[in-house]
């Protein structure tokens, strides 16, 4: 069997479960081990695999925006968010050059420097209920005062001051789980490593009294041994 053009197949993935279904999505974008555990030593990247690396940058090459978590954002790096192909092919369809990166931090706590360290540049938009936000570095750096900063108020805002259709939400696990619990998360896109961790953060971290949330399987593959499921919501 010949090998895999990752590349070429998660974005072909990614268009045709784009192309079935609402302009407006916001898609969870996550990893795990069989076991549901989202981390190895603190990190996603132990679990991922190269086909789960291009549909992440896939799904980026898709979305207008993404949401990460604060910790997230600080703990992986964003540089380069997608390669240069697919930013030219973005700048072709009428789209800014990369996704912009929407973060929430209460207290406007959150290592601004370490995180542009590799990219001056990065489209970011901090939101924050913070007062004095004080000097901002990065040359494309917004920070947003709200008085609310729960996932759906950040994804309104970002709607209107962005015009962002397609939202892709890479975690971390809490944030994904506050998002699915509001009902702002349209599609779930979860690849499964096969490993079982045993320990590690849960994928979806739920507290007392946390409702039941029904999504349909609407795709499924396997591709260099990890499984590729993506849900949607009815």
């Amino acid at each position: 069997m010949p090998p895999v053009d990752h590349r070429a197949w998660a974005l072909q993935r990614t268009r045709a479960l784009l192309a079935d279904g609402p302009a407006q999505r916001v898609i969870g974008v996550m990893v795990a081990s069989i076991d549901g555990r989202a981390a190895v030593d603190g990190k996603s990247g132990g679990l991922s695999s190269e086909a789960d690396k291009a549909l992440l940058k896939a799904w980026r090459a898709q979305a207008g925006a993404l949401l990460v978590g604060a910790r997230t954002l600080e703990t992986e790096r964003y540089g380069s968010l997608i390669p240069d192909t697919d930013s030219d092919a973005r700048l072709a369809r009428g789209l800014p050059g990369w996704p912009r990166v929407l973060t929430v931090s209460r207290r406007l706590d959150l290592d601004l420097e370490a995180i542009l360290s590799t990219d001056d540049a990065l489209p970011l938009t901090v939101y924050t209920t913070a007062d004095d936000v004080g000097e901002v570095p990065g040359t494309d750096t917004d920070v947003v005062r709200l008085a609310d900063v729960s996932p759906a108020s950040v994804l309104a805002d970002a709607r209107r001051r962005y015009a962002c259709d397609v939202v892709a939400c890479e975690g971390g696990p809490r944030l994904l789980a506050v998002a699915l619990a509001q009902g702002v998360v349209t599609d779930l896109s979860l690849t499964l490593a096969p490993v079982i961790l045993g320990d590690g953060p849960s994928l979806l971290p739920q507290g007392d009294g946390a409702e039941a949330r029904k999504l349909s399987a609407v795709a499924a593959e396997a591709v260099d041994g990890s499984a590729f499921v993506h849900f949607r919501r009815p």
